[in-house]
């Protein structure tokens, strides 16, 4: 479905942040040694699905961005605007004329690949998508005194997130007229077509929280390590009779290695110079010899891992 059609990402990372109160924008802050905003790129970039991104950045840290981005393809930098909805025009004029374009903002880490999917199915249908949640909190209407006015039905309220997903010409159009009308209130690209054409709404998830204090990123760090916790547990349950080669399975580590895997019911082949497959690394006889005989045996194996080294002891000043 996708390879008919041309979708561009607008990845806005051109926020200051200054309810973060930190030292410098959120979407740079680190969250397990690696930046916000590269998380959210990386679950787009990874469905290898859009025809390029475009990174809206605060002018700044535009140096930076095309620095830490160079090994990404088809990726294009942008400076921001004073505000979100500018920031999301001038992404679009960067766009090289897609059929559909997704919005996101950088600071969102969490976004699922069900999501983005939901998202690119959806706007080739309905044109324009909004990704939502239900609310948990009650709302109150005020009053400009402060004074609550009304108590509304929750059920009939959702929180919006992203990614916001659009016919290219459609959000296009909109961004320009209201940029030519000097009408910049828009918080959302939702807000600019609504009355233009109706707004499908796919469901979000709790999980895909936007980062915008301290607190946030503490919870952050909370939910990818949760992330990380069922990856290695859903690893493991695939470990199943997959065929592992250990080299220098006999000593400390690899007799660690060696045991985890046989653990989770792999097929395990240790090599060292007194295990079954004699190997001796500084003889490239032996190895090749180990090796041709574990293929003959199993064919291609499912990973090979070292755990061998060289002990240099030898006071420290000296090495």
């Amino acid at each position: 479905m996708y390879k008919n059609h041309k979708f561009s990402l607008i990845l806005l990372l051109s926020g200051e942040g200054n309810r973060f109160q930190g030292d410098k924008p959120k979407q740079f802050y680190n969250l397990s040694g690696k930046r916000i905003y590269l998380h959210a790129l990386d679950a787009f970039y990874d469905l290898n699905v859009f025809d390029e991104i475009i990174l809206v950045c605060i002018k700044d840290w535009m140096d930076i961005v095309k620095k830490e981005t160079s090994f990404y393809k088809n990726i294009k930098i942008a400076e921001g605007g004073s505000t979100r909805q500018k920031s999301a025009y001038f992404g679009l004029k960067v766009c090289s004329k897609p059929d559909f374009v997704l919005f996101h903002d950088a600071v969102r880490p969490f976004v699922t690949k069900k999501t983005i999917l939901e998202n690119l199915d959806a706007v080739i249908i309905h044109k324009a998508v909004d990704t939502c949640i239900k609310s948990t909190d009650t709302l109150v209407e005020i009053n400009k005194d402060n004074f609550i006015e009304k108590v509304p039905n929750r059920s009939n309220y959702l929180r919006g997130q992203t990614p916001q997903t659009f016919e290219y010409s459609l959000i296009y159009e909109a961004h320009k007229k209201a940029f030519e009308n000097n009408n910049f209130n828009a918080t959302d690209d939702c807000q600019l077509v609504i009355d233009e054409t109706k707004i499908f709404v796919v469901t979000g998830s709790e999980n895909n929280i936007k980062i915008t204090n301290k607190l946030d990123l503490f919870v952050a760090e909370q939910l990818l390590r949760m992330q990380n916790i069922n990856l290695i547990s859903n690893q493991k349950k695939d470990l199943f009779n997959k065929v592992f080669a250990v080299v220098g399975a006999t000593g400390g580590i690899g007799r660690e290695i060696v045991n985890s895997l046989k653990h989770e019911n792999a097929i395990v082949l240790e090599l060292s110079r007194n295990a079954e497959y004699k190997i001796d690394l500084t003889n490239y006889e032996s190895i090749k010899t180990a090796f041709e005989k574990i293929y003959n045996q199993y064919g291609e194996i499912s990973g090979l891992i070292n755990a061998a080294g060289l002990l240099l002891v030898k006071p420290f000043k000296n090495t």
